[in-house]
């Protein structure tokens, strides 16, 4: 069996062959059966051993009384969050539930056997996650391989890109209006602000645990309802820096605006990745 595989520290993936020549060899190689296995095995203990998944899947469950798991993953890509939550959560013995939205059409085909590669159960959507039900132009570059936002669309169009318009769900729609904690991941390239929006005035959705993608520019963009993003996390979450997606202890707080505005992955260059943990649980951590 030869195929080209996707490999970084957190996924070893298939890729369909749709993607430009010049992404397929700056990021895939094809690969043999055996280093499928091998690799696999590899990212299968990493995930089991994540300090990070079993703190936050330890609290949600001490918060909602049960062993049942409910996530959503919004922006799936190759499905690394989903894959590496449901390996964890069935090495630790929580029953996960999860639902995934993507709103590139041509990484369906992909994720889909990626799920199966490493054998977890998602319910898995094609669609944008926005902040209103509709239908938007969607801009992916790289052959449509690689990140796709419904932000800045014209911006986009530049050298070998895809365009097509999607569904829009607002986030509002995708998250549970129930006590019972969720545990859920935003990555939509730039659209996590208008996202947010739709659920600025809804306190039940608010109280879930998110991990999102964060550039520090979007702390002073403007909500719907007036504020800027970063005041509204600052309200209502504890906000920690989990760049390294491996743990997270009181050492990576942010506790106020300017270390919101500065926060990165080390080098000032890079977005990050936010653990937002509701303020009301923080007690219980």
């Amino acid at each position: 069996m030869e195929q080209f595989i996707y490999c970084n520290e957190r996924l070893v993936s298939v890729s369909e062959p749709y993607v430009c020549d010049n992404f397929v060899k700056s990021h895939h190689r094809p690969i043999s059966s055996e280093e499928v296995q091998s690799l696999l095995e590899t990212y299968k203990a990493a995930s089991r051993n994540n300090l990070l998944l079993a703190s936050l899947f330890k609290l949600i469950s001490a918060c909602n009384g049960n062993k049942v798991i409910n996530v959503v993953d919004v922006g799936v890509f190759m499905g690394s969050f989903s894959i590496g939550v449901g390996l964890a959560g069935k090495e630790l013995g929580y029953d996960l539930k999860i639902n995934a939205y993507e709103a590139n059409p041509l990484l369906i085909p992909s994720i889909i056997k990626n799920y199966k590669l490493y054998d977890v159960n998602v319910n898995l959507r094609c669609a944008a996650i926005g902040e209103e039900k509709g239908s938007q132009e969607f801009v992916v570059n790289e052959g449509g391989a690689i990140g796709g936002s419904l932000a800045n669309v014209n911006d986009r169009k530049t050298g070998n890109y895809f365009s097509c318009n999607v569904d829009v769900l607002p986030l509002s729609s995708i998250l549970a209006d129930r006590a019972d904690l969720e545990l859920v991941k935003i990555d939509i390239e730039g659209y996590e602000v208008l996202a947010f929006s739709s659920i600025a005035m809804l306190q039940s959705m608010i109280d879930n645990i998110f991990i999102i993608e964060f550039a520090p520019k979007q702390a002073i963009e403007v909500m719907s309802n007036g504020i800027s993003f970063g005041e509204f996390l600052l309200e209502h979450y504890d906000i920690f820096n989990i760049g390294n997606w491996q743990w997270y202890s009181d050492t990576h707080l942010i506790p106020d605006r300017d270390s919101l505005i500065n926060c990165n992955l080390g080098n000032g260059g890079h977005n990050t990745d936010l653990l937002l943990i509701p303020k009301n649980l923080r007690a219980q951590i």
